[in-house]
């Protein structure tokens, strides 16, 4: 057998760059004024597959042959640029859409330490920009204006604003044609007094005016759609806060700690307010919730203890946990009737609240029903409740607080609830929205859906059967509940984090047509030991299964194309798969530290494996991958120390750092020719090992590097 003992020229070119690149690294110099935000590493896989010029593809992630990684958003609506440090180039063009989808973000430190980078053209699709997404780019060209520096392209260089080029602005007046302040653009800067925000910008980064301790005037532009995580987190400096009138989405922590602000208007286009979106206001003391706002996030306002009343639009139906806890002036309040969802702790320590009180509840209401919303006890641990006729909801997770609770019952005449086998459900609605003590689902027809949230906690629940007219199983719907066993005769989909937790849960039987499973269904069930995806489940969430540790057989139905990420990771007992034969690809860490899995047979269509994919999986022997196959992820095969045999079919483009850190073998088949193999990027690995084509000859690569 004749061994080619050698590195091409073109491996030697990448190494020599490599080094070079990681040499000079050293010597960049920044002109932040602002305190240095610690910057991500370099992605040197992603880097080694940009300089060789080679194209890779699958669902989540595109490497352009310009080095530019893409990533798909969690929703598929639009791409985001994960990372741009394997740019060859001296000029880069991000493209506007790839493969018909909108490219519209550029993720935090995307392009940091590209020191080669000279002109970047950012498309106008773009709507944010993260933090240090161009730091320590020092031959990169801004358009300077006004002390600020800008990006864009020909047609509009303002495009976004990605940071002060001098700490001594008093007066944020901002360019008309900029869309985007990046994150972090202004942040910490205690000399700017004043913000204009023009009506140009469609969104404000994350952190963008964080501590901007000494502003006494801000003015949002009517055309701002975005206020992201922690935008103006103690800043604000006035009375009444006026947000422009094309916000959508209030981020996380957005407006917390301003303690100047008196009065906020949330405008109608506003469909959502962020988790402590405006907490710790503390001299905040009206609220007018405009009438888009469906969803108030938890602590969203909690800890403003001025607050004293609050007007809400008629569109909410999600208010979150504590999301006006610690408002202890809070009194004038009517809720919309249009509210689905809100828990016992919405107003925790509101001691200002009037309730109303009936038999052994207590309710919060509409204007014109005081008995809308079952809130609470009289007393813990009582074994029984009268509800009102006029009651239409029961606060989520209510029923788990009362651990003795085993009779519910309606006043009679109620048209809106009724209790049947232990469940409380909506007459009109068809919806079973709370469950307590040994419930037993009615099997009537009268059932189409199970709430959110229905059996959040139940302690007292041991095994139930979903007919089948229910087709709907909400999120969180058994959630913490000591459910034993569940048999689903009519379910289409079952919603996210609905089975998490309930870790006395040793059967699932599946006898529907279903068709999807959310994110972290069935995480922490650590007492299954099996499952069956049927074959019509086309749509499962990531996590499903995560840490179900003793879980041993699973199927995947032929339904199933996309494995998402962390399926079955830390299912440490998991010794045999079957099914799956349409699998297209497998997420990160899909079956990471499943320890006792003995093999997986990699079907003929299958085209991407993710990073960590079999991280730890020591029992597999055998490695067999098909020609289909284009891409394998980083560690997607490391610590298998049992992996004896390896063979990777000729259509692979991509095999990322680490893959094959094993000791059973360091070769591996290659069912192509020496001159395929050149064109495939293959990562850095730690150990030296041999290709072997299929005509006898091989060719030895040398490890060289280490992520661990």
């Amino acid at each position: 057998m004749k061994k080619h003992n050698r590195i091409t020229t073109r491996a030697l070119a990448l190494l020599m760059a490599l080094a070079f690149l990681l040499s000079f690294s050293s010597c960049f110099n920044d002109n932040w004024d602002i305190p240095e935000r610690e910057e991500p590493d370099v992605n040197l896989s992603e880097l080694i597959g940009a300089l060789a010029g080679v194209s890779g593809t699958h669902k989540y992630k595109e490497l352009l042959p310009s080095g530019i990684v893409l990533t798909l958003s969690e929703d598929g609506g639009h791409y985001i640029v994960a990372n741009g440090t394997g740019c060859t180039e001296k000029k880069v063009t991000i493209p506007a859409a790839y493969k018909g989808v909108p490219v519209k973000e550029i993720a935090e430190g995307a392009f940091s330490g590209l020191s080669t980078l000279e002109e970047i053209l950012l498309p106008n699709s773009i709507k944010s920009v993260g933090a240090g997404a161009f730091n320590k780019c020092s031959a990169l060209k801004f358009t300077i204006e006004d002390g600020y520096y800008y990006l864009g392209n020909s047609e509009n260089p303002h495009l976004v604003l990605i940071r002060l080029s001098t700490s001594k602005l008093d007066n944020v007046k901002i360019n008309e044609k900029t869309r985007v302040i990046a994150a972090e653009a202004f942040i910490g800067n205690r000399l700017i007094k004043q913000i204009t925000i023009p009506d140009s910008v469609v969104s404000v980064g994350k952190r963008a005016f964080k501590n901007c301790s000494n502003v006494y005037d801000v003015e949002i532009g009517d055309g701002v759609e975005t206020i992201e995580e922690e935008a103006f987190l103690a800043t604000i400096g006035v009375k009444t806060l006026s947000i422009g009138s094309a916000v959508t989405t209030i981020g996380k922590n957005a407006f917390k700690d301003n303690n100047l602000i008196e009065y906020v208007d949330i405008p109608d286009s506003v469909s959502e307010i962020g988790e402590s979106a405006f907490a710790s206001c503390e001299n905040l003391g009206k609220v007018t919730i405009g009438e888009g706002v469906k969803v108030i996030c938890d602590k969203a306002f909690s800890d403003c203890p001025m607050l004293e009343s609050i007007m809400f639009g008629e569109a909410v139906e999600y208010l979150g946990r504590q999301a006006f806890a610690d408002c202890v002036s809070l009194s004038s309040l009517f809720l919309p009737g249009s509210i689905e969802i809100l828990f016992p702790d919405t107003f925790e320590n509101c001691a200002g609240i009037s309730y109303r009180v009936y038999r052994t509840g207590f309710y919060l209401g509409t204007e014109s029903n005081p008995y809308e919303y079952l809130m609470g006890f009289l007393t813990q641990n009582t074994s029984g409740i009268l509800m009102h006729k006029n009651t239409r909801r029961i606060a989520a997770t209510l029923f788990s607080t009362n651990p003795l609770l085993t009779m519910v019952s309606i006043d009679s005449g109620s048209n809106n609830l009724y209790v049947d086998g232990n469940c409380v459900i909506d007459t009109k609605a068809k919806k079973l929205i709370a469950g307590f003590s040994a419930s037993v689902i009615p099997n009537d027809g009268n059932i189409t859906e199970i709430a959110d949230y229905a059996f959040y906690g139940i302690n007292r629940i041991r095994s139930i059967v979903i007919p089948s007219s229910v087709l709907t199983i909400g999120d969180y719907a058994f959630c913490e509940s000591q459910l034993h066993g569940v048999t689903i005769y009519g379910a289409t989909s079952i919603g996210k984090e609905a089975f998490k937790n309930c870790n006395l849960l040793t059967s699932v039987d599946i006898q529907s047509d279903l068709e999807s499973i959310g994110d972290s269904a069935f995480e922490n069930c650590t007492a299954l030991t099996s499952i069956t995806i049927p074959d019509s489940v086309t749509d499962i969430g990531k996590s499903a299964f995560l840490y179900c540790t003793k879980m041993k057989y699973a199927y995947i139905g032929e339904g199933i194309r996309n494995i998402p990420a962390s399926l079955f990771e830390r299912c440490s007992t998991l010794a045999k798969i079957s099914g799956g034969k349409n699998i297209v690809s497998i997420g990160d860490r899909a079956f990471d530290n499943c320890r006792n899995l003995e093999s997986f047979a990699f079907n003929d269509g299958i085209e991407y494996i993710g990073e960590r994919a079999f991280y730890t999986c020591s029992l597999i022997k055998a490695v067999r991958l098909p020609n289909s196959v284009t891409e394998v992820g980083d560690l997607a095969f490391k610590h298998c120390t049992g992996v004896e045999t390896i063979s990777i079919g000729n259509g692979i483009k991509k095999i990322g750092e680490e893959v094959f850190d094993l000791t059973g073998t360091n070769s591996f088949l290659y069912n192509g020719t020496l001159e395929q193999w050149q064109k495939v990027e293959f990562g850095l690995q730690n150990k030296d090992m041999t290709v072997v084509f299929t005509d006898g000859t091989s060719y030895d690569i040398p490890g060289k590097y280490t992520l661990d």
